[in-house]
């Protein structure tokens, strides 16, 4: 008798760990239940892309996990989404992207807190691939109209933004209110000595032109006095044509274009192709990071800044 009751008493306890699993499970998968942020756990947080990660994290530290979708090499204009991204989105407490022309592959997850982040950027800071150069014939793809989406190129327009994520973040997670402010507050200070750092490091190449991958630091050269001249590619990951090309030769024969910057995340045969007809160095920018050396924000800006500054000195 005594083990039958035991025994029965061990399968109310199995069937009710069962039911337990199940709840957290539905509670975790399912966007319309509603979820309360365990103070033990902290927020879990995922971005479409590193610079998002890098940025967030700054802001939510202790508090929580911040993860991006995207590892290293990997380009947002040319990514396409795993069957595991839409479980590691719906499982998450909130999930940033960037915009449309960006990541709008994002929008087709599921995330009762999803939140673009270029609408964060106040408008007077906003740029615009009109503002930017270009010599196709005409026919450059819809992504590449509007708003230019690569905003964490400048520290001083990525500061604007932090009060907004912020206080979207405590929406999210109330308890973890003074925790986010906080650690905005540091961040803030900290992007203005980064913003000093790179003016300082920038100021005697003011004025210089650039040729690059594609269109991707338009924010970072507007802050420093750096101007665009073309791009490789206007469409990330899709070849120029010959009559592109030749306008940019034309283009590197008119100026004083001192190297062409590539980008790890893009395919370099074109640039090469630029190169040897030119006699023009090679550098390599990095929009994304994620790597040894540019896996913070801090880090990621620096490396671009120094990449600049070699390639203007002539000391490669």
């Amino acid at each position: 008798m005594r083990e039958d009751i035991q025994k029965r008493a061990r399968t109310s306890n199995n069937l009710r760990y069962v039911i337990i699993s199940i709840s957290i499970l539905i509670s975790l998968v399912i966007p319309g239940c509603p979820k309360k942020i365990p103070e033990t756990v902290g927020i879990k947080c995922v971005t479409t892309i590193l610079p998002l990660a890098m940025i967030i994290r700054e802001i939510v530290g202790d508090r929580g996990t911040v993860t991006s979708l995207l590892q290293p090499g990997s380009s947002p204009h040319t990514y396409e989404p795993k069957p595991s991204d839409v479980i590691t989105v719906e499982s998450s407490d909130c999930f940033f992207y960037v915009s449309q022309n960006l990541d709008g592959w994002a929008t087709s997850f599921t995330n009762e807190n999803m939140v673009g982040v270029l609408e964060m950027v106040p408008e007077e800071l906003r740029r615009s691939f009109e503002e930017q150069p270009h010599q196709d014939e005409g026919g450059h793809d819809d992504d590449h109209h509007g708003l230019d989406p690569h905003f964490w190129t400048d520290p001083l327009t990525v500061k604007a933004v932090i009060p907004k994520l912020a206080e979207k973040l405590a929406e999210i997670d109330p308890s973890g209110k003074d925790v986010y402010m906080e650690n905005s507050r540091r961040f803030s200070e900290e992007l203005d000595n980064l913003n000093n750092e790179v003016a300082g490091m920038l100021e005697p190449f003011r004025g210089e032109s650039v040729i690059l991958m594609h269109p991707s630091f338009g924010y970072f050269l507007n802050r420093y006095g750096l101007s665009l001249a073309g791009s490789v590619e206007l469409v990330p990951g899709s070849e120029p044509s010959p009559a592109y090309l030749a306008g940019l030769l034309q283009i590197i024969n008119e100026r004083n274009i001192k190297a062409i910057f590539n980008e790890p995340q893009l395919p370099r045969s074109a640039a090469d192709m630029l190169s040897e007809e030119t006699g023009l160095p090679i550098f390599t920018l990095d929009p994304n990071g994620g790597v040894e050396g540019r896996d913070n924000y801090r880090d990621l800006t620096l490396y671009n800044t120094n990449v600049f500054v070699t390639a203007f000195s002539g000391s490669h």
